[in-house]
């Protein structure tokens, strides 16, 4: 149940409000709490974590009826030795059951006002009023979700502004990093049915934003994406383009190496001392240990 993961994208506002709640649904369902912090459901709805019942005497000893036990706990005084064997074993039981339902209960608790902390810890000082005189972990988040969570029109909004801006690209764009937003951001529009992001018209806008740089690629799905001849996600087709890049820059390089020793061939090599066009340490005169047997310099 315990986990070392912590929150550690800070809220800054409504920009990322979205991306941080996610980051901290991520760390609560590890430790197993998010259903007793979820800010989505309402206190009265919201799971509770209780403590568990201890077991007494009472509730093993079969000696008297349903009606009388709180009597019998009190004017009889039932003790151990008035258990038999059956009902000290079934006692046990219970108790043993108790002990492991206790200290679950008690990493949970734990774990619940770690999350307080973490929470706290994971804001900007500036929104650090908005989870005071919050009782519960629980209170925080909605506190936090009302404050930071856009509203529906709002968030479509910065989603569109976000989306069309992906549409840029020249060769001033790290291509890395704009594929990973291509992918994170129409994910996000997906998420909330944004129109612009349904079918294949991210498919489209996607090939169509590359096309000045890679003309070849944009032809050659085109067409296959018009007629429908492969089925491909946004994800798949961003895939392809990464390993279309990869497979240009061994082309690349190559090129320039042909390139340098197309220049070094026809440029002229400084000749030896000797005159001869040749190494130094190949030169029969400046090193004669590499002249043939019987050789006499000039």
């Amino acid at each position: 149940m315990s986990t070392n993961i912590k929150v550690t994208l800070t809220l800054e506002g409504e920009d990322n409000w979205f991306e941080w709640i996610e980051t901290v649904k991520t760390v609560a369902k590890k430790s197993d709490i998010w259903e007793y912090i979820d800010p989505e459901v309402e206190d009265s709805k919201l799971t509770k974590l209780e403590p568990p019942v201890e077991p007494k005497l009472k509730d093993v000893y079969q000696r008297v009826t349903p009606e009388s036990i709180e009597t019998a706990q009190t004017e009889l005084q039932i003790t151990w030795k008035d258990l038999t064997t059956s009902e000290f074993q079934l006692y046990s039981f219970l108790t043993s059951q108790y002990q492991y339902k206790e200290k679950k209960y008690m990493a949970k608790k734990t774990l619940i006002e770690d999350m307080r902390f973490q929470i706290q810890q994971s804001i900007s000082k500036d929104h650090l009023i908005y989870t005071t005189n919050c009782l519960t972990t629980h209170d925080i988040l909605v506190s936090l979700k009302r404050r930071f969570q856009p509203s529906t029109k709002i968030r479509e909004r910065q989603l569109i502004r976000e989306y069309q801006a992906l549409k840029t690209f020249d060769y001033t764009t790290l291509v890395e990093p704009w594929l990973l937003r291509w992918d994170m951001v129409v994910r996000k529009c997906q998420k909330i049915d944004l129109p612009e992001t349904q079918g294949s018209r991210p498919l489209f806008d996607f090939i169509e934003a590359i096309q000045g740089k890679y003309p070849t690629f944009f032809s050659i799905w085109n067409i296959r994406l018009i007629e429908g001849s492969h089925d491909i996600e946004l994800y798949q087709l961003i895939q392809v383009f990464r390993d279309h890049q990869k497979s240009l820059n061994p082309r690349a390089t190559h090129a320039k190496h042909t390139a340098f020793l197309a220049f070094a061939r026809n440029t002229s090599r400084t000749p030896c001392v000797c005159g001869k066009n040749h190494l130094y340490k190949d030169c029969w005169t400046l090193n004669p240990s590499k002249s043939p047997a019987g050789w006499i310099p000039s």
